[in-house]
């Protein structure tokens, strides 16, 4: 794994993306790692310790998202630590667009707050942030990992 910390620069560019895409600022008072170049992962600065060069290290703190060109790709984490905050780039969905996006599904997009279109959004039901997807006009490209969808209709559950 090709693991680098991320400098004062690259923290700070970070922070403004997060800012110029999401409307919110937030300072990280804690390590920031580019994973591959282009993941970003957010770790406690205890980490500091250990030598993270050995090559038994499979994984390293909390996945935010990944850096896409000029886009954000969060994390569900990720969209739930930076949608605190966040004044731009939400789509709100209702009960059915929530069962489309876990199940994998594109869905409309529902009411929408300050979106640009092409952009990465935050997915928000009800007081809960929930992922992100890709706005296309009034359509939602879903991008959940296969490996946190549910495959049954939420309210069979």
């Amino acid at each position: 794994m090709q693991v680098e910390k991320m400098s004062f620069d690259e923290v700070s560019d970070f922070e403004k993306m997060i800012e110029r895409i999401y409307g919110t600022k937030i300072k990280f008072n804690h390590w920031l790692f580019k994973v591959f170049g282009y993941e970003i992962y957010i770790v406690n600065k205890e980490i500091a310790s250990i030598d993270i060069n050995v090559p038994s290290i499979m994984s390293l703190g909390l996945s935010l998202g990944k850096i896409k060109g000029d886009r954000m790709q969060l994390t569900v984490e990720g969209s739930q630590i930076i949608g605190k905050t966040a004044t731009r780039n939400i789509a709100i969905i209702d009960e059915k667009n929530l069962n489309n996006f876990l199940q994998g599904m594109n869905f409309s997009a529902g009411q929408l707050i300050n979106c640009d279109d092409g952009q990465i959004v935050l997915i928000k039901f009800k007081d809960y942030f929930v992922g992100c997807g890709l706005l296309n006009k009034d359509t939602i490209k879903n991008v959940l990992p296969k490996s946190k969808r549910i495959f049954s209709d939420m309210r069979k559950i």
